[in-house]
């Protein structure tokens, strides 16, 4: 009775052999975390190889769609490229016949660039023979007689020289106006064939920038080409993406299918917990037996002139009744009375055991029970009990109490020697 509640109620699981439940319920709660842990594993990798499914599902979605467009944007530009260098090729033939007709037309106007200063020499030539003659007229027509040596010119000589020179500057001047519009046509031809040549550079510059052009072009489109080859070969491969992805959800349909089998397993374990904890199955097994429990304690307490009502809760704290007082306390009573409580507990556990476990006990030692608070009345109904009540059991009694031989068949006397303890009768 000095025990608390739950100590007591191990007393009485002991007794109905019932601890096996608690040390099962051990074993389920140890299960029980085991599964909760694995329950968590699997949770966060279902997580896990859900975001995995979703992100493999994007890349695939990405990877078949963005690939085709830019795969479709670039094969455009390379179109565009195509006909950009064809547009080039184009305008260089265009260029490449007008230059081949300029060259003819230069062919035609010849190629002496050196007639125009061979003619320009001549010019001055001629005009040096002009200024001559023009001296020469202008002495023979202002002179009769000779400025050197005073002598007097002849006049048949002087008009004659005069005539001459007027006839050789005649001529002189006939000769040098044909130079001069020589001249012009030879200016206006090299100007014609500059004019050409002018045409023919810029000409072959355009074709040779259009040639630059046209390799920039074919350089992007071996670039584009090369890319939507690599881009090709990556949607070639897109099956071993998708071999990922039937994995990842392969592995994902059994992650969910071992949560289930662990969700229903710890629903199972949960039940069972239920069961076996102090609330279930040993709850009700001890309801049972309470009822025998509490009459048993009532019938020796009667045996030993003790007339309460004791009862033992489901919670085993204890309710005692007296038809003088309707509710006592254990510790409301003296210390004999006390006594006389444990003995009936104590009888009435005997019996629970003997009737309840599968092995029993024929053995009942009781240790100083007469030397404690009994007083005459309740030693005598004490003895009456285990003399004609108990009859199937070998009893010993220990106690350091005098008087108490004749109360037995037999005794045995104990004595210490030497710090040791030795029988003396």
């Amino acid at each position: 009775m000095q025990l608390s509640g739950p100590n007591r109620r191990d007393v009485i699981e002991d007794l109905l052999d019932i601890r096996i439940f608690t040390a099962m319920n051990n074993v389920i709660k140890d299960k029980i975390r085991l599964v909760r842990d694995d329950i968590k594993t699997l949770t966060l990798k279902k997580e896990s190889l859900n975001d995995k499914v979703a992100m493999q599902e994007n890349f695939i979605k990405e990877l078949e769609t963005n690939s085709n467009q830019r795969i479709e944007k670039k094969r455009k530009k390379m179109d565009a490229l195509g006909n950009d260098i064809s547009a080039y090729i184009v305008d260089n033939e265009d260029s490449d016949e007008q230059v081949s007709g300029l060259i003819e037309d230069q062919e035609k106007l010849g190629y002496g660039s050196d007639t125009l200063a061979k003619l320009n020499n001549y010019k001055g030539q001629i005009s040096n023979k002009v200024s001559t003659i023009t001296k020469e007229h202008k002495f023979f027509t202002d002179n009769v007689t000779c400025p050197t040596c005073t002598q007097s010119i002849e006049e048949s000589f002087r008009l004659n020289k005069i005539k001459d020179v007027q006839s050789k500057a005649k001529k002189l001047q006939s000769g040098y106006q044909e130079l001069e519009q020589t001249i012009k046509k030879e200016q206006k031809r090299e100007r014609q064939f500059t004019t050409l040549s002018k045409e023919i550079t810029k000409l072959t510059h355009g074709i040779s920038k259009n040639n630059t052009l046209i390799s920039n072009c074919q350089r992007q489109q071996r670039d584009l080409e090369s890319e939507i080859q690599t881009l090709t070969s990556q949607l070639e491969n897109r099956n071993t993406e998708h071999n990922k992805l039937e994995k990842f959800k392969s592995t994902l349909q059994e992650t969910y299918e071992s949560l289930a089998t662990q969700n229903n397993t710890i629903k199972y374990y949960n039940f069972t917990y239920e069961l076996l904890k102090d609330g279930g199955v040993k709850t009700k097994i001890i309801k049972k037996y309470l009822p025998l429990i509490n009459q048993q304690v009532n019938r020796y307490l009667q045996m030993m002139d003790f007339y309460i009502n004791f009862t033992l809760d489901d919670e085993f704290n204890e309710t005692i009744e007296s038809p003088i007082h309707e509710d006592f306390s254990y510790s409301s009573f003296s210390e004999g009375e006390k006594q006389r409580i444990d003995l009936a507990l104590l009888f009435t556990w005997r019996e629970v055991a003997k009737f309840k476990n599968s092995v029993a006990t024929n053995l009942m030692i009781l240790d100083e029970v007469f030397d404690s608070s009994l007083d005459a009345t309740g030693t005598e109904e004490f003895l009456k009990i285990i003399r004609y009540v108990i009859k199937d059991a070998n009893i010993f009694i220990i106690s350091h109490k005098s008087g108490l031989e004749d109360k037995f068949e037999d005794h045995i006397r104990f004595e210490k020697h030497k710090g040791f303890s030795r029988i003396i009768s």
